[in-house]
C-alpha cells in the first residue's frame, strides 16, 4: 500500500471514531502525495468527511494552500447537495400525508444521520420504501398526477425526478440471483412489517435562513443493520464499492449498537451465506479504520496477520472506487457489442480474482448476466 493510501485511511479513520491522528505521521507529505490523496478521497465518497481531521492537523502540515481551498468548496458543495435532499424530503412528507403513505426512506439520508456531521456524508439519490404494495401503488399514482416523468420500471424499483433530485421508489428492498434468496429475504421482510418496529429520525434543513426538521422512518436498527449489508455486498459483487459503504454499515453498527441485536444479525447473513463477507469488511474496519469490534455480528474475531480476503477487498475498494467506476478496463469501447464485450470479460476476469471472498454468489453472478443477454438477444420484447 502506498503512503498516500495509508494516510488517507488514518484520516477516514480519525473521522469515523471522532479519535485524534498522529501528526508526526503527516511530516513531510509532498504536494503530489496531498493531491493523490485527495483524489482518491474524492473516488471513494468521502471527500468532506476527513475535512474535520485535515483541518485538526497543524497549519504547517496541511496540505497546500490551492488543494485546501478546492478541498473546501467540494465540502461546501456536498453540503448544498446534502440540504438540498432534507429539503426534498421535507416535501415528500407533505405530500405523501395527504396521501396517507407513510415516508420511509433507505440508506443515504436516513444513513447520514449516524455520521458526525449528517451533511458531511457525500450524497447520492434519495430511495423510499413502502410498507405494502398498495403504498407502493398510491405512490406511482401521485408521480403520475404531478406530471413526473417516470423510469422504465426495474425488478426493484421505479425511478423519477423532480427538479434536480433524482427519486426511486423502492417495490423491493433488494434482489438476488435465485428465486430462493428473493423469497428468504420477502420472508424477513414480512416479519419486519408484521412487527412495525420502525426506527424515526429527523432530518434537517435550511432554507431561507431558517431550520426545520421532518420526521422519517427507517427500517428497525437490528434488520437495518443486515440490509445495510446486502446492499453493500450485492454492489460490490456487481461492479464494486467504496470506503462509504464502510463507513455508512460501520457508523450505523456504533451508532445504534444498543439497540442492534447481533445475534439477529448474524442470523440473517447466515441465511444469505454472507457471514464470511461481513467479516472480512468488518476485519478492514478494524485494522484500517480503528473501528471498536465488538460492534460487528462477526464475535470481534480476527486472525492474527491481515487474511487475505480483506487484502483482495481492500485492493478493489480502493482501486475502483465508486461503484467500481476507477477500475482499470472500466471503460467500454465504441460499438454496441464490442461494449458488451469487453464489460463483460472485464466483470468476468474480475469476478474470478475475487471468487474467494463469496464463491456462491460471486462465481453465480457472470452465468447470471451470460443468461440474461441471451434472454434479450433471442426474446427481445
Amino acid at each position: 500500500m502506498k503512503r498516500f493510501e495509508k494516510l488517507y485511511l488514518q484520516l477516514l479513520g480519525s473521522a469515523l471514531n471522532e479519535s485524534p491522528l498522529e501528526h508526526s505521521n503527516f511530516i513531510g507529505v509532498e504536494p503530489q502525495e496531498w493531491k493523490s490523496l485527495l483524489a482518491l478521497s474524492n473516488r471513494q465518497r468521502t471527500t468532506a468527511f476527513i475535512v474535520t481531521p485535515i483541518l485538526s492537523l497543524p497549519k504547517e502540515l496541511h496540505p497546500p494552500k490551492g488543494q485546501l481551498l478546492k478541498l473546501q468548496l467540494e465540502c461546501g458543495r456536498i453540503e448544498e447537495a446534502n440540504n438540498s435532499l432534507n429539503l426534498m424530503i421535507a416535501f415528500l412528507k407533505r405530500e405523501f400525508d395527504s396521501i396517507k403513505v407513510p415516508l420511509a426512506i433507505l440508506k443515504g439520508q436516513g444513513v447520514a444521520q449516524n455520521y458526525p456531521q449528517p451533511n458531511r456524508r457525500t450524497p447520492g439519490d434519495i430511495d423510499l420504501f413502502f410498507y405494502s404494495p398498495k403504498e407502493y401503488q398510491r405512490v406511482k399514482e401521485w408521480i403520475l398526477a404531478k406530471g413526473y416523468h417516470l423510469e422504465k420500471e426495474g425488478k426493484i424499483h421505479q425511478g423519477f425526478n423532480i427538479g434536480r433530485v433524482h427519486i426511486e421508489a423502492h417495490k423491493r428492498l433488494t434482489h438476488f440471483r435465485t428465486r430462493r434468496l428473493d423469497s428468504i429475504f420477502d420472508r424477513e421482510f414480512r416479519t419486519v412489517v408484521e412487527r412495525g418496529r420502525w426506527q424515526r429520525v429527523a432530518v434537517t434543513a435550511t432554507s431561507k435562513g431558517e431550520s426545520a426538521s421532518t420526521t422519517v422512518e427507517l427500517l428497525p436498527p437490528t434488520f437495518n443493520a443486515a440490509y445495510l449489508f446486502i446492499h453493500l455486498f450485492r454492489h460490490f459483487v456487481s461492479t464494486g464499492i467504496s470506503m462509504r459503504h464502510i463507513c455508512d454499515w460501520t457508523l450505523h453498527l456504533s451508532i445504534n449498537r444498543h439497540r442492534i441485536e447481533l445475534e439477529e444479525v448474524e442470523r440473517i447473513l447466515k441465511e444469505f451465506n454472507l457471514l464470511k463477507p461481513a467479516q472480512l469488511v468488518a476485519e478492514i474496519a478494524v485494522r484500517q479504520l480503528g473501528a471498536p469490534p465488538q460492534i460487528f455480528p462477526t464475535g470481534g474475531v480476527y486472525p492474527a496477520q491481515e487474511s487475505r480476503g480483506a487484502q483482495l477487498l481492500l485492493n478493489d475498494i480502493l482501486k475502483g472506487g465508486d461503484f467500481g467506476k476507477y477500475h482499470k478496463g472500466s471503460i467500454r469501447p465504441k460499438g454496441v457489442w464490442a461494449g458488451r464485450a469487453h464489460s463483460y470479460i472485464h466483470f468476468l476476469v474480475r469476478s474470478i480474482k475475487l471468487a474467494s471472498i463469496a464463491p456462491g454468489h460471486i462465481l453465480a453472478h457472470p452465468i447470471s448476466r451470460a443468461v440474461t443477454r441471451l434472454k434479450l438477444i433471442f426474446n427481445p420484447s
